[in-house]
């Protein structure tokens, strides 16, 4: 087999092997001449004119640009083709190859660049952008003076290459995102048409027109890509070399143009805590204990205003949510956005009284996950029996009292102090009545229950007088025991006086 065949088959096999490196085998001749383009160099010593004209690959025609001055192009001799280390190759900076690359993709035969006056024009630009210090320009014959033309193709050209390497305007920022919220990313560059979105199973991105929305739907931090791409022609930039003849560059598509764009999203949770008190009855007394509070209600309240992503969320004061306790104690609040917010008591349970004040809180991105606990009493109230005597209003101690809820449930049983008294700091609100069991020494028992109640509005001390009545005693008979004991005497001494007479 054919050594050129043998080195033709490997390099086309290189082509799918990868994607990044050709190794290929051709020949190339120069063309059709181009009408009425000429061309002139020059450099110091160095001058070259020549007429335009097109250099096209043995093997398919396809077109191919020179980027050597001064070399010859010979037809017929074999050229390796290959786009691994252009930069090096052709003793330039990576962003000039950029540009290269971008005048050979817009130029001849992009779009309606299909006039062969294109393939001069992006000819021209070419040498200028490799040899920025040589001057290049059109003449009116060969070897004639020098004329302006095609400016306004040039000015197109070069305007469409310029635009190529123009990214959106959000390229590199970071925004914070909450989760299932949408951001609306606008380009003030006018070129995010020219880019597609890089599939991001972590979000949901939708372009229209100029605006890039994006909603988080993961609370991950993450990237979003945007590509510019082509695949016209299959295949990037190659340049041919050939060690004794002219260079060529064969149009390629462009490298991919990536724009990135960082969401952190994020997500918020504000867990509620609510404990209070209850009372438990056992054993003829009660007892507060600590109870976890459901169905207490909590409006949360911006405490300024509040912004995401320079969109105002919430005006300073404006209700937020509005959340129940469960049969736990507990309310989640998610998703808030960062932020200063308060939260009021609107509503409690069993009894206990509302906070006064409003709880704060702060939620940023080190500090997103709050607990709050908070805690309710029931209020305390006094009861103060006073217990005295119905005429003389003096006190009388050591009387026994029972305190009955309304429903018959004893809940106390003590006696008045020796001030006539039975002070208790901590009843609850309900309903009451008090029961005198045993009296004070020598008065009468008040067998009537009084009645009471306590509520909200009662006053901190509920003062009750109990009135009681001493005991009357059987009418003595003093006169007559006095008289009848006196005439006993009488009779006694009388008596004794007369057997004394007789007997002297």
């Amino acid at each position: 087999m054919n050594k050129k065949i043998i080195i033709m088959i490997c390099a086309v096999a290189s082509i799918f092997l990868t994607n990044k490196v050709y190794a290929l085998e051709d020949t190339f001749y120069p063309d059709n001449w181009i009408p009425d383009i000429f061309i002139r160099s020059e450099e110091g010593s160095f001058v070259q004119n020549q007429q335009a004209r097109i250099t096209r690959r043995s093997s398919d025609g396809m077109f191919v640009y020179c980027i050597e001055h001064g070399a010859n192009i010979v037809a017929g001799i074999p050229y390796v083709g290959s786009e691994e280390q252009l930069v090096s190759e052709l003793n330039i900076s990576k962003e000039t190859l950029d540009k290269i690359k971008a005048i050979a993709y817009y130029g001849y035969g992009y779009d309606n660049h299909t006039d062969d006056k294109w393939f001069a024009i992006t000819q021209v630009l070419i040498w200028k952008t490799m040899y920025p210090n040589m001057d290049i320009y059109y003449t009116d014959t060969y070897r004639g003076n020098r004329i302006t033309k095609f400016v306004d193709e040039e000015n197109e050209l070069i305007n469409l290459v310029n635009n190529h390497f123009i990214k959106p305007s959000f390229d590199g920022i970071t925004k914070t995102v909450k989760k299932d919220d949408t951001i609306v990313l606008i380009d003030n560059n006018n070129v995010l048409k020219d880019y597609e979105i890089v599939n991001n199973d972590m979000l949901k991105v939708k372009k229209v027109d100029n605006k890039l929305e994006i909603t988080p739907i993961s609370d991950e931090t993450t990237t979003l890509k945007l590509q510019k791409k082509t695949n016209k022609y299959n295949r990037p930039m190659i340049i041919w070399k050939n060690s004794t003849a002219q260079d060529f560059a064969m149009t390629g598509d462009f490298d991919t143009i990536e724009v990135n764009i960082n969401i952190k999203s994020y997500t918020t949770e504000v867990e509620i805590n609510k404990t209070g008190e209850d009372i438990v009855i056992e054993n003829n007394s009660y007892k507060y204990q600590n109870v976890q509070l459901s169905d207490v209600v909590f409006n949360v309240y911006a405490n300024e205003d509040i912004y995401d992503n320079d969109n105002l969320k919430y005006k300073k004061d404006q209700l937020v949510t509005v959340v129940t306790t469960d049969k736990k104690g507990k309310a989640q609040i998610s998703n808030l956005y960062y932020g200063r917010y308060k939260l009021i008591e609107k509503k409690t349970s069993l009894n206990n009284e509302l906070l006064k004040e409003p709880i704060f809180f702060t939620l940023t991105d080190r500090n997103n996950y709050i607990t709050l606990n908070v805690d309710n009493k029931l209020k305390r109230y006094s009861l103060e029996i006073n217990k005295i005597d119905s005429k003389t209003n003096e006190i009388i101690p050591n009387t026994e009292f029972e305190l009955y809820l309304e429903d018959g449930t004893l809940i106390y049983r003590g006696k008045t102090n020796d001030c006539g008294k039975i002070v208790l700091d901590d009843l609850f609100i309900g309903k009451y009545y008090i029961k005198e069991v045993k009296a004070g020494v020598g008065y009468k028992l008040s067998d009537n229950p009084i009645h009471f109640e306590i509520t909200n509005d009662t006053s901190e001390t509920v003062r009750i007088t109990v009135t009681n009545e001493l005991i009357e005693n059987v009418p003595y008979t003093s006169k007559n025991d006095y008289s009848c004991s006196v005439f006993t005497s009488v009779f006694i001494v009388s008596l004794g006086y007369y057997v004394f007479k007789i007997k002297k």
